[in-house]
This record gives C-alpha cells, structure tokens and sequence, in this order.
C-alpha cells in the first residue's frame, strides 16, 4: 500500500513539472513569468516598495518593477515562449502591467527591442498618452530626453495609440513624434544624413560662429569644439540651426546627429579664429 500510494504521489509531482515545463515552453503564455535572461553591465530593479538593488540573471520581474540600464548596460526580459524585450543602455523601463496574455511597460527614456511572436505575450509600449501595441512583430521603440516617440519596425506591423497622424507603422517604416504629433513616417531610411553647410574658408573675423544643416527630423545635433558645447533639435523637416562662441586660433567643430534609435553619424571641420588679423570692412570669412 505504502508503496503505491508513493508511485501516485511520485507520477502527480512528475506531471506538476511536467504541465510548469509545457506552460513555460509554448504553452498558455498567461501563466509565464517575465524573467531576466540576460544580464549585461550596470542594471538595477526598483520595486513597488521603492528599494533598489543589483538586477539578477534569472529572477522574475513583477508588476511595477522598474528596470534601469547604466552607459553600456544590456538586458533581456522573456516575455513567454520566443518573446524577447531587450533593454538598450541608459534606458528606463517599468513593466505596469501584467495581465493574462498581455505584458504593458512605460518607457521613460532610452531604447528598447521588442520581437513578439504568436506563442509569447502582447506588448504595449507606452509613453504617457502614447503606445505602440504589437502583438507578431520586431521593432525598435526610443524615448529621447523631450519625451519624443520612436518607431522602427523591421517585421510584422504595430498599431498606435495617442499620437496624432499615425494609426499603425507597417513593416520595413520609421515614425517619429514631435510634441506628440508626427514628425515623420515612411520608409526606413538606408542611412542617417547629416549636411552641414560649412563655409568655403576655414577662417573667420568673429567669435560668434552659425552653423546650419539638416538631417532626420526630431532628432538631436550635439555641437563641440568651439568655446561652447550644445544640443539642438532638428525641426520637422530635418533643418537644424546653432550659434557657437569660437575660441581664438584653432576650433576644431564636430557637429554629431544622434537618432535615438541607435544610428549616429558625425561631420568635423576645423575653423580658425583669427581676429587679429588684417583690418576689412564686413564680417565675412576669408582664406589666406
């Protein structure tokens, strides 16, 4: 008797593990916890109770949990058989809710990669107002430091909530918000353009330098080199204009755009300062 009653117990334990493992590996997604499965650089996990600590590989993140990333840090959260959220660097992500098949996070800032598949969770990614919802596809979605929304999607389509202009980004487009209308959508471009409209010479009489250019739209243009280091915004169609203070004798200026879904392409030129030089009349710059 002992010993049939222990095979019944010992088959009820084997088919427990054996419904754990068939409900983790494609089976009813509602009942797979979001688990760290990669762990790279500095990332920390705020709770509900506010208490910060060190991110684990393997722990199981729950609602309300925020997931930071430092400079260089990576993570990836499954979300239920072939899903994956991956965490850029310097990203803040708090996952709001986990509810049955659906998994929602607010993206405060930062980058992250989402590929949803049928047999893993939905996932809605929202800032504020606005979310991009997907239920089978593979996107990029950025938040940059205006609070501006970034779409990318490489498969599959995803809908749209809350931005004025957009119901969906479809396979192989970018979208990009501005005070949370669109900026832009369309097709991806192949590469990120950065024109700089740099003068003929490379002196000039006065400090005070103006550079223009274009590039994406929406996107940020840090500028150095010169006596002053800033960051501008391109407006909506690209254009982007800045005043640099230069510094006597050589400015060796680098103008970087910086799309915040990961692209970044850099123009330098070096202008010379020289306000000692012979005496003319105007502002222009001059070779000599």
């Amino acid at each position: 008797m002992n010993r049939t009653l222990g095979l019944v117990f010992g088959a009820i334990a084997l088919l427990a593990v054996v419904v754990v493992l068939l409900s983790y590996f494609g089976g009813n997604s509602s009942q797979v916890d979001l688990i760290l499965l990669e762990v790279n650089g500095d990332i920390t996990v705020t709770g509900v109770e506010r208490s910060t600590r060190p991110a684990r590989l393997g722990e199981t993140l729950k609602s309300q949990d925020t997931l930071q990333t430092g400079a260089g840090g990576r993570a990836v959260v499954g979300i239920g058989g072939d899903g994956r959220l991956d965490i850029g660097p310097q990203t803040e992500v708090q996952i709001t809710s986990v509810d049955g098949d659906d998994v929602e996070v607010e993206l405060f800032g930062g980058r992250v990669s989402a590929r949803v598949m049928p047999d893993s969770r939905a996932v809605r990614i929202a800032r504020d107002a606005r979310a991009i919802i997907v239920t089978d596809a593979e996107l990029d979605v950025a938040v940059d430091a205006d609070g501006d929304l970034f779409v990318q999607v490489e498969r599959g389509a995803a809908s749209v909530e809350g931005i004025l202009g957009a119901s969906e980004v479809q396979e192989g487009q970018r979208l990009a918000t501005r005070e949370g209308r669109v900026a832009e959508i369309g097709p991806v471009p192949t590469s990120l353009l950065l024109e700089v409209q740099w003068p003929a010479g490379t002196r000039v009489r006065r400090s005070a330098f103006r550079i223009q250019g274009q590039t994406r739209s929406a996107i940020a243009v840090d500028l150095s080199g010169g006596a002053t280091t800033m960051t501008v915004e391109a407006d909506e169609d690209g254009n982007f204009t800045a005043d640099l203070e230069l510094v006597e004798g050589e400015n060796t200026l680098i103008i970087t755009a910086q799309d915040p879904l990961g692209e970044t392409t850099t123009s330098e030129r070096t202008i010379r300062l020289d306000s000692t030089g012979p005496a003319f009349s105007g502002d222009v710059e001059y070779n000599r």
